[in-house]
């Protein structure tokens, strides 16, 4: 299969969270470079289906698989004719645009080609409706709501490769897209599980997924740990990727009730999972004594969102945010000397750090962190080869937000 990977709003992350769980893929530096917005891989006939790989992901927009490759502007109008004219009744379609820029295929041409084939259909007596939104890329909102993968088609355009724009020759490549992401339940279980604590900040459902991706690559069984599970982001994602040994801890009471409300909650969504997933262990205890309640080599993977700080307002001075970064350093550590007790041989860490942005300087945790937690036995394994990302870890950071996250892997080698 020819597969075309529309990725999110951190594209690393996303081709990370893909390398993870599909294994090593054919994919040179220069094709990431100049499509950071789309992958094109070709995947073995044993690979799931889009319908099934798009539960699975939390980093990928739209799945398409590909139909054609390196069509003049006038083939490429007319293979999509041809796909629409398979449809009885009346046609639903949209067009998107993707490149080496998010807008170098523009909303305008996208519009003259979604009219121009409309006006070719109606000329044969089809029932048309052409789906624009005057942008170069139609939504997964705008794709699901008018039906386009199951009544209708969206049709991926991207550009052909480099070289034969280089030589002048405007090329395209052509894919249907197969699945979107299911916006819908993300963000039910982002804002509507029954326990949120807005105040000690949130980690989005999609972000989790990813880091339990990357910690269990294609297994889809893994005894898995959150020791900061705040209101059990990660343990309600892990149950929905179909990982059954599960184990929660904090500090916090507060955040183990939630928890505890909130697998209860996500349990009962779960057709046939059994009722004894609602009574997990969640345990009270202080990440630097874990191994108290936990025994030696009990889990094969850590995946955590720690204590970031305190929240931020803009304000603060440089001074106290490199206070509050030595005093992360220290409970790091601590966090790190425990994992070491209680993970098996081989076993993944999941792990961010923050940092953060005062008077636009970036304050970071983890140069300082790193060279300790390797001393403990632990290597840091890079999300993506170094050809395509010089650093060992991914960013994930909004604009207007005061901290950013820097997510890293571990593996517990010695």
């Amino acid at each position: 299969m020819r597969l075309w990977f529309v990725l999110g709003r951190q594209p690393l992350l996303s081709a990370a969270e893909l390398f993870a769980v599909l294994g090593p893929l054919p994919l040179s530096a220069t094709d990431y470079r100049h499509q950071p917005l789309i992958l094109k891989l070709n995947l073995p006939p044993a690979a799931p289906a889009p319908q099934q790989l798009m539960p699975r992901l939390g980093g990928t927009i739209k799945i398409g698989e590909g139909i054609a490759s390196n069509l003049p502007e006038g083939k490429l109008l007319e293979r999509m004719g041809k796909e629409l004219q398979k449809i009885k009744g009346k046609i639903h379609y949209g067009i998107s645009g993707y490149g080496d820029h998010p807008r170098e295929i523009k909303a305008k041409t996208i519009a003259r080609w979604g009219k121009e084939i409309k006006r070719r259909l109606q000329s044969e007596s089809r029932s048309v409706r052409y789906v624009f939104k005057n942008e170069p890329a139609l939504s997964s909102v705008t794709v699901t709501q008018n039906k386009l993968t199951d009544k209708g088609k969206e049709f991926l355009v991207s550009l052909s490769s480099a070289e034969e724009r280089a030589r002048g020759e405007v090329r395209y490549d052509l894919a249907l897209t197969r699945a979107v992401q299911p916006f819908k339940e993300f963000s039910a279980r982002d804002y509507g599980r029954p326990a949120r604590d807005d105040r000690s900040g949130l980690l989005p459902p999609k972000l989790a997924m990813i880091m339990i991706n990357l910690a269990a690559g294609p297994r889809s069984s893994l005894r898995l740990l959150d020791p900061f599970c705040g209101s059990g982001t990660i343990l309600t994602e892990a149950l929905l990727l179909g990982h059954r040994q599960l184990i929660g801890a904090d500090i916090s009471e507060q955040a183990i009730q939630d928890t505890q409300k909130n697998i209860t909650w996500i349990a009962n969504q779960i057709a046939g999972l059994p009722s004894s997933i609602a009574d997990l262990p969640i345990l009270p205890a202080n990440v630097t004594a874990l191994s108290q309640k936990i025994p030696p080599a009990a889990v094969d993977a850590i995946v955590t969102e720690p204590a970031l700080g305190p929240p931020l307002t803009g304000k603060e001075k440089i001074a106290q945010i490199k206070k509050t970064a030595q005093e992360l350093n220290r409970l790091y550590f601590q966090a790190f000397r425990e994992f070491k007790k209680i993970l098996c041989p081989g076993g993944a860490v999941v792990f961010i750090f923050p940092r953060f942005l005062v008077k636009g300087e970036w304050i970071t945790v983890s140069p300082r962190v790193v060279p300790d937690i390797e001393k403990l036995g632990f290597t840091v394994e890079p999300l993506l080869p170094k050809e395509l990302h010089p650093e060992p870890f991914g960013l994930y950071h909004r604009p207007g937000q005061w901290v950013a996250r820097e997510i890293w892997r571990f593996r517990n080698f010695r």
